[in-house]
């Protein structure tokens, strides 16, 4: 499975937070809900971090008779904390992908930082040569050679940037 559509089976979008639950843990790592929710009873951590991380509740399980079943809502901290404690190879694949995940946005990261940075230098350029441009006459001429230089400087940098939104996009298809 690829690592984006891991993450897109086990997170979800809520009160503007990324989180997830026991049971959807469950299923990924292939243990019992029951386990998962005994791992997190059992995690050695402070109250804040708990308080913060991880929120119990009932929810009504059909395969129950309808009788309800304890569920833990988590955070993603909440679910690395308790995620990097399994072991086993499903373990394993999710811990690879994780720090998979978390390298290529890194990487993307450092590429969209150093796109910043030319374009800051070209901005400073082409403001410099404008200004020369308006000052006097001789300006005016280099100005007009500069010009041609400098805009294909940046489209140079602007497909850089567009290399990098459609590796962006194209991980988030995977």
């Amino acid at each position: 499975m690829h690592n984006i559509e891991l993450f897109r089976q086990l997170v979800t979008a809520q009160d503007d937070q990324i989180t997830t639950t026991s049971r959807k843990i469950a299923e990924l790592f292939g243990k019992r809900h029951s386990n998962v929710l005994r791992a997190i009873d059992n995690l050695d951590q402070d109250r804040e971090f708990t308080k913060l991380n991880f929120e119990f509740s009932y929810e009504i399980n059909d395969l129950a008779n309808g009788k309800p079943e304890r569920v833990c809502s988590m955070t993603k901290d909440g679910m690395c904390f308790i995620a990097m404690g399994f072991t086993g190879k499903r373990a394993a694949e999710f811990k690879i992908a994780y720090i998979n995940a978390f390298n290529w946005m890194a990487d993307m990261l450092r590429q969209r930082a150093d796109i910043d940075f030319m374009m800051g230098d070209f901005s400073r350029r082409e403001s410099a040569s404008i200004g020369n441009g308006s000052f006097h006459g001789r300006g005016l001429a280099q100005r007009k050679q500069e010009k041609y230089a400098l805009a294909s400087e940046y489209q140079a940098i602007e497909q850089k940037l567009q290399m990098v939104i459609e590796l962006v996009q194209q991980k988030g298809d995977e």
